[in-house]
């Protein structure tokens, strides 16, 4: 997944919601696509945020809502990608070994 993937994802969130800048739900969408996760201790109001991931799971975005926060996985933004939107997002890269990235680094022949 890429990010531009990943902004489609928001944008598109964003749009069927119906919100703009100004609202506390663009904030809020915002804030969970940049850090991942609501934690509901470090929020001013965890009511909406709570009902907002339950709107998300009834969108098709399976966010992983937990007592103390939310959680938005990369998997839930390329099943919302590739079910809801339609798209076919690339696939992932698999993460480099330690010696793959050193011989990476320093270019060892």
């Amino acid at each position: 997944m890429t990010s531009k993937e990943r902004n489609e994802v928001e944008d598109h969130i964003i749009k069927t919601a119906g919100f703009d800048q100004t609202t506390k739900g663009y904030q809020a969408i915002k804030l969970l696509f940049n850090k991942n996760e609501w934690d509901f201790w470090l929020l001013l109001e965890p009511q909406l945020h709570q009902d907002l991931a339950i709107w998300l799971q009834q969108i098709g975005l399976k966010v992983e809502i937990r007592a103390d926060k939310v959680n938005l996985t990369e998997d839930a933004i390329i099943h919302y990608y590739s079910s809801v939107m339609g798209l076919k997002a690339e696939p992932r890269e698999q993460e480099k070994s330690y010696w793959e990235r050193y011989n990476i680094i320093v270019k060892k022949d």
